[in-house]
């Protein structure tokens, strides 16, 4: 798994969050890109387990892209800094995608933080596209991408920044229908619970 972690706050104990999830996680086979603002606490390489990658608020999408074609993960999932993995999530991904034939990108469940610090489980449907239309902010979140599918369609669109996802999932509908969108049943991340403020990228790529 490549886990593309956007840090644009640059909060160094949000990484530290994100980092001790996977430390204390089931599943190793993880490389982690760390695209920040703030200042590189090391030189690394995408070698490495752990790579940092400066960007500005500006040219993250472009950055991502980049890694998304150097990387030699099989599958990609775009989060958040202070975002938690749940301890077997990955690690039941791997389990249920190995031999899966013809899967392009996979959407998982989590749970998500409340305002309040109250923590609910979102338990998604399978794949529904009136669903995904209507509820983005429920639907396209924390998908796992197969990388060359990724490749293949362009990567994430820079025009969409505050709607990567959603976009993206329209995009993979768009070029070979719902084949290959899969669900499985099993809490993937620990996560803040979306805005409920409007999204004019979620209404533009759905325009689109």
């Amino acid at each position: 798994f490549g886990i593309l972690l956007l840090d644009l706050d640059a909060d160094m104990v949000k990484l530290q969050t994100t980092f001790d999830s996977l430390v204390g996680g089931h599943c190793k086979a993880f490389k982690l890109v760390v695209f920040t603002t703030g200042d590189l606490p090391a030189t690394t390489t995408p070698r490495d387990t752990v790579h940092f990658v400066k960007v500005t608020a500006a040219n993250y999408v472009e950055r991502i892209n980049q890694s998304v074609k150097q990387s030699s993960a099989d599958w990609l999932v775009l989060a958040e800094a202070g975002d938690q993995f749940t301890a077997s999530g990955l690690l039941r991904a791997s389990l249920e995608l190995q031999g899966a034939e013809g899967v392009r990108a996979v959407s998982m469940d989590e749970i998500q933080r409340q305002e309040n610090g109250s923590l609910s489980h979102v338990f998604r449907p399978g794949v529904n596209l009136d669903l995904l239309q209507t509820m983005p902010s429920l639907m396209a979140r924390h998908w796992l991408i197969q990388r060359d599918v990724l490749t293949a369609v362009g990567g994430f669109s820079t025009e969409y920044a505050s709607a990567l996802e959603f976009d993206l999932v329209l995009r993979l509908i768009e070029d070979g229908g719902l084949g290959g969108l899969a669900h499985l049943a099993e809490p993937l991340l620990i996560c803040n619970a979306p805005s409920t403020e409007e999204n004019p990228h979620e209404r533009q790529t759905l325009t689109r």
